[in-house]
């Protein structure tokens, strides 16, 4: 039988708090990422593995994959992290936030054309008041 070895990091990303779950075995090493969103405590974190194992989707990171090899710690993140978007995970939680920044822009938007117009507007104002000053006769 294959032995494998099972790593769990929690971690804080700036703004919600996350799983990354690495799976390594001789040939190779497969990973996923999981968002909690709010910090877990250890209760949560083994009720969660214990429920949702089976439903978690694993994406592959490295084939041919040699344990006792030494890889850059800064290359393996890269790795992991191209093989996380390869797959396309989306939770919830990034989901939540890409809408929002949709939203934000979307207000943006149109918060810089009603400021053109109204800029637009005075401009017009201005250049009406100049031409009934030089029509005054002063």
């Amino acid at each position: 039988m294959e032995e494998e070895t099972i790593s769990l990091t929690i971690f804080f990303d700036g703004q919600f708090w996350g799983a990354l779950f690495e799976i390594f075995s001789k040939k190779q090493m497969v990973v996923c990422k999981y968002v909690f969103g709010a910090e877990p405590s250890d209760a949560e974190v083994f009720e969660f593995i214990k429920s949702n194992w089976k439903n978690l989707s694993f994406c592959l990171a490295v084939k041919n994959f040699q344990k006792n090899k030494k890889i850059n710690p800064k290359r393996m993140k890269k790795i992991i992290n191209l093989a996380l978007n390869q797959k396309g995970i989306s939770k919830k939680s990034f989901q939540v936030i890409k809408l929002q920044q949709e939203q934000k822009k979307i207000e943006l938007k149109q918060i810089r054309k009603e400021n053109l117009v109204n800029e637009e507007q005075k401009k017009f104002e201005l250049r009406q008041q100049k031409k009934k000053q030089k029509k005054c006769g002063h």
